[in-house]
């Protein structure tokens, strides 16, 4: 179920208050192709052609929205995340939703009311979250931060959904101020509390070593990153990529093991028609040995239990044993 037309203006005011471009509307040949992929005759055509949709969720900050060049460029990386994932699984269709709002905070921003919103409207079967630069940019304490992550990530995770959450990245700065200092250690240690949550269906991508700054070399930071914590449109399209590695080995698990269940029902449904087949086979030879073995009721008539035995009575008594009469005597 699409978000309404009043969640739209709303989420649109919002970012034309932060200074942001409103996002873009999709195409009408877009809303139609996906308006026909969920009707009944699209649910069938998937069905016929064994294809599916797998749908993605990317919640965040500037980050996510491909933010770079002071606001005048975006290039999110949904969208050469998406480009490897067809690459991949080449009969799934996937349906992504961008929403990516730069300045944005999960503690006291609007990540938890997005996240709510969306899944108030819909269902996705991945989220990507990423989350917390701003955050630490105000040094909001890490474990605080953290919590407030994870009630973003309870979402999905308690309607069905597998969350990828990437820890925040390098900040391209270098220094010995005590406020650096700080910033670097809160990232840290709330990239340590990130990568150290386990709960089921939560994975997680360690953005901050795929998509390092200080390692590279000055061409290559120049390639990938706009500035100290934006990248350029080659720096999301490599996000993009280094996220869709992270969900390929992890989807194909998941591919393989909806296969082996989707084998087992055919089996068991195989089973039970066979079994239904040899119980109706039973039931009529039994009903054939009946027919067979079913004798002609003799017919019956009086006297028919009466004893005639010669070995009782007196032979020599006229009244008793058997007569002999000829049939000429009679006439």
């Amino acid at each position: 179920m699409p978000p309404t037309e009043e969640l739209r203006r709303d989420r649109e005011t919002a970012r034309l208050r932060r200074g942001l471009p409103p996002l873009p509307r999709p195409s009408l040949a877009s809303r139609v192709a996906a308006s026909l992929k969920k009707s009944p005759l699209g649910v069938l055509y998937n069905k016929m052609t064994h294809r599916r949709t797998v749908r993605i969720l990317c919640l965040g900050d500037s980050l996510t929205a491909g933010y770079s060049q002071l606001g005048t460029v975006y290039h999110p990386y949904e969208d050469s995340m998406v480009k490897m994932l067809k690459k991949k699984f080449t009969d799934v269709d996937f349906d992504t939703v961008e929403d990516g709002v730069p300045g944005d905070r999960v503690r006291g921003g609007s990540f938890l009311g997005r996240m709510t919103e969306h899944w108030a409207t819909d269902s996705y079967d991945w989220t990507i979250v990423l989350g917390g630069t701003n955050d630490l940019a105000w040094f909001h304490d890490s474990d605080a931060l953290f919590a407030a992550l994870k009630a973003v990530w309870e979402i999905p995770l308690s309607n069905g959904g597998n969350v990828l959450a990437l820890t925040v990245p390098e900040i391209g700065q270098k220094g010995n101020s005590a406020s650096l200092k700080r910033l670097t250690e809160a990232k840290n240690k709330l990239n340590d509390l990130i990568k150290g949550y386990k709960r089921e269906n939560f994975h997680v991508l360690d953005f901050h070593a795929a998509m390092p700054f200080h390692a590279l070399s000055k061409q290559e930071q120049r390639e990938f990153w706009d500035d100290a914590i934006h990248l350029t449109a080659e720096g999301y399209d490599r996000m993009g990529e280094k996220i869709a590695e992270a969900l390929i080995p992890i989807m194909e698990r998941e591919e393989k093991e909806r296969i082996e269940e989707e084998k087992k029902r055919i089996e068991k449904e195989k089973e039970r028609i066979e079994k239904e087949k040899a119980e109706k086979n039973i039931g009529k030879e039994r009903v054939s040995e009946n027919n067979r073995g079913a004798k002609k009721r003799k017919r019956q008539f009086r006297d028919d239990d009466k004893d005639f035995s010669e070995e009782e009575g007196n032979p020599t008594a006229i009244n008793q044993g058997y007569v002999v009469v000829r049939r000429q005597d009679l006439d």
